[in-house]
C-alpha cells in the first residue's frame, strides 16, 4: 500500500482566506499524488475542514489557485467538485433517510429505465447493490431501513459512494471516528482499491496508531498554517504531536487508579425488539466500565435504551439499589443519568444557541425560583465550568455551531456536571477530537470518578478502551459475551469476542 506515482494530480498553490473572528488560512500549499493517502492532522480549529471545503468547492479562496492535474480550476460548489472527479465524503455522511440502501449508495450512478424521464431501474439498482454488499462484506442488508442505521454503517456507505464514484481525488474526513477494528478492514479494503486504481485520497484523521496503517505523508495544520509535510514512515508519534501541539504529551491515556465503591446501577434482562437480548451488567460508584463491539452489535442502542430515549420491551433498572423506571429522557435526567451521545451535532448540541444556553440546557431548575432564572448566577457558574474545560469563549453570544467539535464536547460534558449527575453514559465522546481534547476529555472522566461518578464509556477505539477503562464488555449480536476486568483485556481477546471466535 506504500507505493505510489510522483504524479501530482492535484495542488493547493499559496491558498488565503478569511473565515471571520479573525481566523485565516494562510499560504496553504498541499500536493496529492496519484496512489497516495496524504494524511491531514491538526489541532480541532486548526483549519483542516476548511481546506477541505476549498478543494470541494463549499467555499472559495480569497487568493491562490487550484491546479487538477496541472491546470488551474474554478470548483464553485459540491457538485462540480464530483463533475470534475473530486468526491468529499465528510464526517457525517450525508446520508437520505428517505432512501433505500442502494440509492444513497448510487445517488450520483442511478441507473435508468428511461433517462428522459428519470424512471430508476429498481432490479438493476438492487443488484448492483448487492454485488456490492457481497464483494466488500458490508455490515448491513439491502432491506435494512436507513434511519435505523448507525453511526459506523452510514460512515460506510460514505466510503462506498466515494469507492464506485471512480473520483481521482478523493477526501475523508475522519473516516473511521465509529468503526471497530472490524470495520476497519473494510475502510482498508476500499482505501487500497482507490489507490491501485491510481485514486489519490486526502485522509483526515486525529488517531496516530491509525495514520500508521494507511498513510504515506502527513502534512500538520495549526492555526490556519502548514507547519510541514514529512514522509510518515520517518516520523515518530512524538514529532507528529510536537507538530500538531507544540509539546509531547507522555501520557495519551492518563487513567487513574481510583478504588470503586457501592453498585450504583444495575441493569437485568434489558431487551427491545432484535437489537438487545437479555442485557445485564453493573456499574459501581468510581469506576469506569468500557463497552465495544462491532457496527450494529447495539452499543449506541443500549445507551439510548438507559437514556429512555429508545423503548425497552422488557428489564428491570436499579439506581443505587433502587428499582427505577425511565421511559423517557426527562426521567433519566431526574434519577442522575446523563447522556453524551454520538452524533454531538444532530443529538446533543443546540447549534443556534450560544454557550451559556447548551451548558445550562439540563440543570435551569437549578438556577430557577418562584419560576424566575437567576441569569447572574447563572453566568457565573457556566464561566467557571467553561474555564475549568478551557473552552475558548471570547464571545459567548456566539451560536454553538460556530465553535470546535472538542469545544463543542466540552460544552456538552459541562451541561452534565452541572445538573450534578452520578450516572454517566458517553457514547464515543472522543469521535473527531483531536490528541490535546481527547486528554482534555480523560481527564475530565478521571475527575468525575474521583468524585463518585460511574461511567459507562462506549467506543470503538479499542485502544482507549484498553487505556481508560477498568472493566471491558464486548457487545455481540445484543448480548454482552464477556466481562474483563483491564488486566485481562487485550485488543486480541476482545476482538475475537467480537467476531464470534470466543464465545463461551
Amino acid at each position: 500500500m506504500k507505493a505510489m506515482s510522483e504524479n501530482v494530480i492535484f495542488r493547493l498553490d499559496n491558498i488565503n482566506k478569511s473565515l471571520g473572528d479573525g481566523f485565516f488560512l494562510q499560504g496553504i500549499n498541499l500536493e496529492l499524488k496519484a496512489g497516495e493517502i496524504h494524511v491531514v492532522m491538526g489541532e480541532n480549529g486548526s483549519g483542516k475542514s476548511a481546506v477541505m471545503q476549498i478543494i470541494s468547492g463549499i467555499i472559495q479562496p480569497d487568493t491562490g489557485r487550484l491546479l487538477l492535474n496541472g491546470t488551474g480550476v474554478n470548483i464553485s460548489s459540491l457538485s462540480d467538485a464530483w463533475s470534475k472527479s473530486i468526491v468529499y465524503i465528510q464526517q457525517d455522511a450525508n446520508i437520505f433517510h428517505n432512501l433505500s440502501v442502494a440509492e444513497n449508495i448510487f445517488y450520483h450512478q442511478m441507473p435508468y429505465r428511461n433517462r428522459l424521464f428519470k424512471v430508476i431501474d429498481n432490479n438493476r439498482l438492487n443488484r448492483m447493490c448487492q454485488n456490492l454488499i457481497d464483494d466488500l462484506k458490508l455490515p448491513f442488508s439491502l432491506y435494512d431501513p436507513v434511519h435505523k442505521l448507525g453511526m459506523a454503517q452510514r460512515q460506510i456507505m460514505g466510503f462506498c459512494k466515494a469507492y464506485i464514484s471512480g473520483a481521482q481525488v478523493v477526501i475523508l474526513d475522519e473516516p473511521s471516528t465509529a468503526l471497530t477494528e472490524h470495520d476497519r478492514k473494510i475502510l482498508h479494503t476500499i482505501l487500497k482499491r482507490m489507490k491501485l486504481r491510481g485514486a489519490g485520497i486526502f485522509y483526515i484523521s486525529h488517531k496516530l496508531d491509525e495514520i500508521r496503517g494507511v498513510g504515506d505523508r502527513l502534512s500538520v495544520l495549526k492555526q490556519g498554517r502548514l507547519v510541514g509535510t514529512v514522509d510518515l514512515a520517518n516520523t515518530g508519534d512524538d514529532d507528529i504531536i510536537r507538530m500538531m501541539s507544540g509539546v509531547v504529551l507522555k501520557n495519551r491515556y492518563p487513567r487513574l487508579n481510583v478504588k470503586t465503591g457501592k453498585e450504583i446501577l444495575r441493569a437485568r434482562g434489558l431487551a427491545s425488539g432484535n437489537i438487545l437480548r437479555g442485557i445485564d451488567f453493573s456499574l459501581h460508584k468510581g469506576e469506569i466500565l468500557g463497552i465495544t463491539g462491532l457496527a450494529g452489535s447495539g452499543r449506541t442502542f443500549l445507551a439510548n435504551c438507559l437514556f429512555g430515549e429508545a423503548p425497552m420491551d422488557r428489564g428491570t433498572i436499579w439506581l443505587n439499589g433502587n428499582k427505577v423506571y425511565i421511559r423517557e429522557p426527562y426521567d433519566a435526567i431526574s434519577h442522575g443519568l446523563a447522556l453524551v451521545p454520538e452524533d454531538r451535532m444532530e443529538d446533543s448540541i443546540m447549534s443556534c444557541l450560544d454557550v451559556t444556553s447548551n451548558a445550562s440546557l439540563s440543570s435551569l431548575k437549578r438556577f430557577t425560583r418562584f419560576f424566575t432564572i437567576n441569569t447572574t448566577f447563572l453566568n457565573q457558574v457556566v464561566a467557571d465550568y467553561i474555564s475549568k474545560f478551557n473552552v475558548e469563549t471570547e464571545h459567548y453570544s456566539r451560536h454553538m455551531g460556530e465553535y470546535s467539535g472538542g469545544s463543542q464536547q466540552k460544552v456538552v460534558f459541562a451541561r452534565w456536571i452541572m445538573n450534578r449527575s452520578k450516572v454517566f453514559i458517553l457514547d464515543e465522546p472522543t469521535r473527531c477530537l483531536d490528541i490535546p481534547t481527547r486528554v482534555d476529555i480523560y481527564n475530565s472522566m478521571n475527575d468525575l470518578v474521583l468524585k463518585g461518578a460511574g461511567i459507562i464509556f462506549i467506543s470503538s477505539d479499542i485502544e482507549e478502551i484498553l487505556g481508560m477503562c477498568d472493566r471491558v464488555m464486548v457487545l455481540s449480536d445484543g448480548r454482552f459475551v464477556c466481562d474483563l476486568p483491564s488486566s485481562d483485556a487485550t485488543k486480541e481477546k476482545i476482538l475475537s469476542y467480537a467476531t464470534g471466535e470466543l464465545l463461551s
